[in-house]
């Protein structure tokens, strides 16, 4: 089995798009994987493409990363 490498601060940005600078490294210290980062990011922009995905319930990484994106004063969030 391959271990997989943490991603970097770059590609979280890439990921998520406009944050603090905490919010990245707050992300990266979750350990959360690429699809974790995107389906947080999915839920609190309120985009609708995970579709059924948004009833299931959370996974907690993805529940932690949610939490950091909704306290950012950055990230636009689906109530703007």
């Amino acid at each position: 089995m391959q271990q997989r490498r943490p991603l970097t601060e770059s590609e979280v940005r890439h990921i998520i798009g406009p944050c603090e600078d905490q919010s990245i490294l707050d992300i990266l210290k979750t350990g959360a994987r690429q699809e974790q980062i995107l389906e947080a990011f999915e839920r609190v922009s309120g985009n609708t493409a995970i579709g059924e995905d948004l009833e299931k319930p959370m996974d907690p990484v993805v529940a932690q990363v949610v939490d950091i994106l909704s306290q950012d004063a950055v990230f636009p969030t689906e109530e703007e």
